[in-house]
């Protein structure tokens, strides 16, 4: 398995707890890595600004793409419940961990299968710092 990033430098600050975020980050990286253990693949991480919307301000976007077999339809649904899971001998609380952490963060995570090719995205969307007052 390959990790690729795409970090690019002087991207805002976000106001957050490293420690929870970090592991917010781990187990999204973690958890696309495990799909890719048998066949192989590159797990691509990137980050980027995304402009304000009517419901959002500015936000920076964090994705995890993977190559791996994607997720079923069925369970696209439930992947944030807490106990469940897909996977053999899993306890279903990792992503259950990732969405509290990014939804007290002020954020929201998504998953969807990659379009146009096997795998799974996984976002994280956070709110800016406020700009520093004068």
């Amino acid at each position: 398995v390959t990790v690729a990033a795409a970090l690019p430098e002087g991207l805002p600050r976000v106001p957050a707890d490293g420690s929870l975020l970090k592991s917010a980050v781990w187990n999204l990286a973690q958890n696309g890595i495990q799909t890719m253990e048998r066949e192989g693949g590159t797990l691509s991480v990137s980050a980027r600004l995304a402009d304000a919307t009517a419901e959002e301000g500015p936000r920076l976007v964090v994705t995890f793409e993977d190559e791996g077999p994607g997720i079923e339809p069925a369970h696209l649904a439930r992947l944030f419940e807490p106990w469940f899971s897909t996977k053999e001998g899993g306890v279903g609380l990792g992503l259950a961990m990732v969405k509290r952490i990014v939804e007290e963060h002020g954020g929201r995570v998504e998953a969807a299968n990659r379009e146009g090719g096997r795998g799974a995205v996984f976002r994280i969307w956070l709110p800016l710092a406020p700009p520093a007052s004068v």
